[in-house]
């Protein structure tokens, strides 16, 4: 497996710290508009993107199905099941327990299409 880029990783957990703390200040169930625009710039590559987007959608409640989305996009754009899997494990340990779950059972989901898809 190879190992994410370090500037990946802590973009990843910093997008998913920030979206948590602005979400208890406001109490959103939903991220803010225009929580997007960062990534139509052309300074990210789409592996880092999906990284960053899965990690900002994990860390929100009721995202559940772009969160599937994104992780299925993740997939294609070339980034590893184990891949995904360490990104669920750091949120783990460093993000929090609510957003690993919820980027398991997505990644689980985004596996699971795929492997019936290819059937």
């Amino acid at each position: 497996m190879r190992p994410f880029r370090r500037v990946s990783i802590v973009f990843v957990l910093f997008t998913t710290t920030v979206l948590r703390r602005e979400r208890s200040r406001a109490r959103l169930a939903t991220p803010p508009s225009g929580t997007c625009q960062p990534f139509e710039r052309d300074n990210l590559d789409w592996q880092s993107r999906e990284l960053a987007t899965v990690g900002a959608l994990a860390a929100t409640p009721g995202m559940e199905s772009q969160l599937r989305s994104h992780m299925a996009a993740s997939l294609r754009v070339g980034l590893t099941a184990a891949q995904l899997r360490q990104l669920t494990q750091l949120l783990a340990e460093r993000g929090d327990a609510q957003a690993a779950r919820r980027a398991t059972e997505a990644l689980t989901q985004a596996l699971a299409a795929v492997k019936g898809a290819g059937a």
